[in-house]
């Protein structure tokens, strides 16, 4: 049994980092999902690992496609609103903790559903399906470990 978070435990809780999931709306009213990852010794850090994803990490336990991205500004953990350079907006549709991160295998924690994901470089032909937008394609293939 991982010894995670629980409920009521300060956001990150007890040594552990911050994850969020952002709905990014474009200004043509596309969308993605920007997750952020806070590794659990990375509260030093100002710009955080950051995937674009189309479906929710949180909600999919079905491998899937996403794109890394230059890490995010640290206050978009608690951000929502318009993106400066008119980018859009983001809505916070996510959060957990961060148990274990490398961008190989990570662990997050959602509300009780421990979920580790494994992520390698990508060249495949739906990697054209994935998200757009630049970065280095990933395949991210989840497994829950615990629930609680």
């Amino acid at each position: 049994m991982i010894d995670g978070p629980r409920e009521g435990d300060p956001p990150g809780g007890r040594g552990f980092g911050r994850t969020v999931v952002l709905r990014h709306v474009l200004p043509d009213g596309s969308w993605h999902f920007d997750w952020l990852i806070e590794p659990p010794d990375g509260t030093s850090l100002d710009r955080l690992p950051t995937v674009r994803v189309l479906s929710h990490p949180e909600h999919t336990l079905g491998s899937f496609i996403g794109s890394r991205l230059a890490d995010h500004r640290r206050a978009y953990l608690q951000y929502q609103g318009p993106v400066s350079g008119g980018r859009g907006e983001v809505e916070r549709v996510g959060s957990g903790s961060c148990i274990s991160f490398s961008w190989a295998l990570w662990v997050c924690d959602w509300r009780g559903m421990v979920i580790e994901y494994r992520a390698e470089a990508h060249t495949g032909s739906d990697a054209a399906v994935g998200p757009s937008g630049g970065g280095e394609p990933l395949r991210i293939t989840p497994r829950v470990i615990e629930r609680r």
